[in-house]
């Protein structure tokens, strides 16, 4: 078995991804390039998650202030 056979060739395909195809056949993607359809709609996603954990986190902020009311007007003293 010669050297080469053994480590991974690298492979760059039309679109500029660069690919690393081991001996075993299995390929790898090292580098992808992304159209701008695609970078949008990733920009969407990550947009689209952010917001979930903001309201999320505005919900949760909101129901400790109204426990914390809660207990204060439970535990005051008349």
């Amino acid at each position: 078995m010669t050297y080469k056979s053994m480590v991974a060739e690298r492979y760059t395909d039309e679109r500029g991804n660069v690919w690393f195809i081991s001996p075993d056949g299995s390929k790898t993607l090292v580098k992808s390039e992304l159209s701008a359809e695609e970078k949008q709609t990733i920009a969407n996603q990550i947009n689209a998650q952010t917001a979930k954990i903001v309201a999320g986190e505005r919900e949760a902020r909101q129901q400790r202030i109204d426990n914390n009311l809660e207990y204060i007007k439970n535990h005051m003293k008349p």
